[in-house]
């Protein structure tokens, strides 16, 4: 299928597609004996459509700062938390922040570079990693842990929460649009 058949016709027409031709993302299709072929797929052109909505980033935005929050509070807190394991130092609490973060970045990179349901699932996971916050509960009770420990873990939890919800709904937005394709 050529690519621009997609298109409305008086962007074909006029060569309007021209302009958009660069932003396309080229996808890896499978043809006959197995060879490889590159092929601009008119789905994959960036448009307003592919563009990650504004929601979902004030959501990351949310849970990426109670996540700093709360993970600056386990390291300079590190010793009054309640029955942590005594290996555990500052540099490595911030150490798995940037880590966890990472997973979060790469989703956002892949998310905006078109690649949306890699961009989602890496989301999701991050989202998902904010419940280990909970740990801590496991630990210790939160009767043990101050006011400001209980009040980070759920602030980050619920941002994960919020997080993860609206990027299942996405996921299978984006998965069930791109079946139709």
């Amino acid at each position: 299928m050529n690519w621009t058949a997609a298109l409305p016709r008086s962007q074909r027409l006029s060569g309007a597609w021209r302009r958009e031709a660069p932003l396309a993302i080229l996808r890896p299709t499978v043809r006959a004996f197995g060879r490889l072929k590159l092929e601009r797929h008119a789905s994959m052109i960036r448009t307003s459509s592919a563009r990650i909505p504004a929601y979902l980033l004030a959501a990351l935005a949310i849970y990426c700062a109670a996540s700093l929050i709360h993970f600056i509070h386990n390291a300079e807190y590190l010793s009054d938390y309640p029955n942590l394991p005594a290996w555990l130092s500052r540099a490595k609490v911030y150490l798995a922040w940037l880590a966890i973060s990472s997973v979060g970045a790469t989703g956002l990179l892949l998310m905006s570079s078109g690649f949306r349901l890699a961009g989602l699932a890496l989301i999701a996971g991050y989202a998902a990693l904010g419940f280990a916050g909970l740990d801590h509960y496991s630990l210790a009770p939160a009767s043990a842990h101050t006011l400001a420990m209980n009040a980070t873990i759920v602030f980050e939890v619920t941002a994960a929460a919020v997080l993860l919800v609206m990027t299942i709904a996405l996921l299978f937005h984006v998965s069930r649009r791109s079946a139709h394709d």
